[in-house]
């Protein structure tokens, strides 16, 4: 068995503390704790009492998660180009060594990835649904790693520019117009 390094330890620390006490960790702070309580969810469904299985289980979901990035991959490369193309970059992605790496370390890079890339390829889908369903992926994305919520006001400015002409826009124009009013009335 080989433990867990830097970063990787610390997630270790805070889901196994989440998975053992059922709440959230009171003793370990981290600023962004979306990958520790997913993997508190896998930890609290196996058993807990060998921290080297947990230690592989959180390095394999690591590595399975990278490994489903590639569909994403795939499908926005294939927004862009043709099919063999995008087989081409899909396995460009796949067999980058850095991304091999760091989804063996048992980090957040790989899911932080795959939700970044599905909310992307979500948002240039046509689909009003999916692309609402991209600004739920971001916002899970964002927990992740604080670097996504660069990318959810990116995708909110793109929306916008996109859709100022619609009637959603208008929407949300008289909710925040409500929502003022409301507070002057306090």
């Amino acid at each position: 068995y080989i433990t867990l390094t830097g970063d990787a330890t610390n997630y270790f620390v805070y889901a196994a503390d989440t998975s053992l006490t059922g709440k959230l960790s009171e003793i370990y702070y981290l600023t962004n704790n979306g990958w520790p309580m997913f993997l508190s969810i896998l930890f609290s469904s196996t058993k807990l009492d060998d921290p080297f299985f947990l230690m592989e289980l959180q390095r394999f979901s690591s590595i399975i998660i990278s490994t489903f990035t590639i569909i994403p991959v795939y499908f926005l490369c294939r927004r862009f180009f043709n099919p063999q193309c995008s087989l081409l970059g899909s396995s460009l992605f796949a067999f980058e060594p850095h991304i091999i790496i760091n989804s063996s370390l048992g980090i957040t890079e790989p899911l932080f990835l795959f939700l970044g890339i599905s909310s992307l390829v979500l948002f240039l889908n046509g689909n009003h649904k999916l692309i609402y369903g991209s600004f739920a992926i971001a916002g899970l994305f964002t927990l992740i790693r604080f670097e996504g919520m660069f990318f959810f006001v990116i995708i909110s400015m793109m929306f916008l520019i996109k859709y100022r002409h619609k009637k959603i826009i208008l929407y949300f124009q008289n909710f925040y117009q409500k929502l003022k009013m409301e507070e002057l009335f306090k």
